[in-house]
Order: C-alpha cells, then structure tokens, then sequence
C-alpha cells in the first residue's frame, strides 16, 4: 500500500490512528483470501462472519512520506469462538518492520446475534495459517 500525503499529522508523520486502517486493511485482504465470508455474509443466505474486538498497534519508528508498506497478518492463536491476528507493518523505504499489531477477531452469528463456533473447512483452513505450527 502506498503512503499518501493525507495520512500525515502535523508532524509530517503518519498518523497514529491511519496505521490501524493499514493493519485493517491487512487483516480483512487476509482473512478474505481464506473466505469471503469471513467479514461479510453474502446474500447467499451466510449468516456469520467475524467482528473486530480488539485491536491494537506497538509504534516502533514513525512513517512518512513517500513511501510503500506491506502489512504480513497471520493467525496466532484460535479459539472455539475467536481468531487473533498478529501483524507487521513493514516500510520499503526504511527496510525492516515500523509497527505491530494485533487484531481479535469473533466469529458472530448475525441472525441469533450473539458469538459462534468456529467450525468446519474455515476452521482447517484457518489451523493451516496458525503461526509456529
């Protein structure tokens, strides 16, 4: 992703808060590569897909601009409920990792609205990714 002009704070870094919309971005790109539906039920009648609960980010060196990052995401740790995405933001201009994040991600059934069990081929596929396997 490339680091554009209005992601800047006052600082002529980039801002805090746009690095979880990098870490975002990631994190939906990953999981819907492993299904679409994982973030979003398609009118097929899917009814589950995952909700952020939480999220955070360690700043290690401020971005700015020019510049393009890539943001790696993989699964950490799965829970009969949850997902946690653990990331790195890394910065081609400076060479090496900038930011890291984490997301929890529940997996919630939009009908009966309340959390469900991660289950069946979206299960496997998301133990295939599990880090330090």
């Amino acid at each position: 992703m490339p680091v554009i002009w209005n992601d800047l704070d006052a600082m002529n870094h980039v801002n805090n808060t746009v690095y979880f919309r990098y870490l975002e971005t990631g994190r939906i790109g990953f999981l819907t590569s492993l299904a679409a539906q994982a973030i979003s039920p398609s009118a097929e009648g899917l009814t589950t897909s995952f909700a952020l609960a939480e999220a955070g980010c360690r700043f290690k060196v401020p971005l700015t601009f020019p510049d393009e990052i890539l943001v790696a995401s993989g699964v950490e740790e799965i829970g009969e409920h949850h997902v946690l995405i653990k990331q790195a933001i890394y910065s081609k201009k400076l060479g090496f990792v900038v930011a890291e994040g984490s997301g929890k991600m529940v997996y919630y059934d939009h009908v009966n609205k309340k959390r469900a069990p991660i289950a069946g081929d979206f299960l496997a596929q998301l133990q295939e990714q599990l880090l330090n396997h």
